[in-house]
């Protein structure tokens, strides 16, 4: 999926929430990694905490997320213990 293709059917509402987690479990765009990042389903914003190609800004914010897992997860991400 294109970052066009993502921005046209995530403004529309047309993903599905398991494919939402699924996009964020992989390695994808830091565009899409930071959209996700402030996606409403914590489960998304979860995938998005425990992926490797997350930017550190996107980590840090997610360090003070609502959500108890979220945040631990930010703290089991590799990528955030080597900062």
């Amino acid at each position: 999926m294109t970052i066009k293709e993502f921005k046209f059917q995530y403004a529309l509402g047309s993903i599905s929430k398991r494919r939402l987690e699924r996009i964020a479990d992989k390695s994808t765009s830091k565009y899409i990694l930071t959209t996700l990042s402030k996606d409403k389903n914590w489960l998304v914003r979860l995938q998005v905490a425990q992926n490797l190609s997350a930017p550190l800004e996107v980590l840090a914010k997610l360090s003070k997320d609502k959500e108890w897992d979220v945040r631990d997860s930010v703290t089991r991400n590799p990528k955030w213990s080597d900062k």
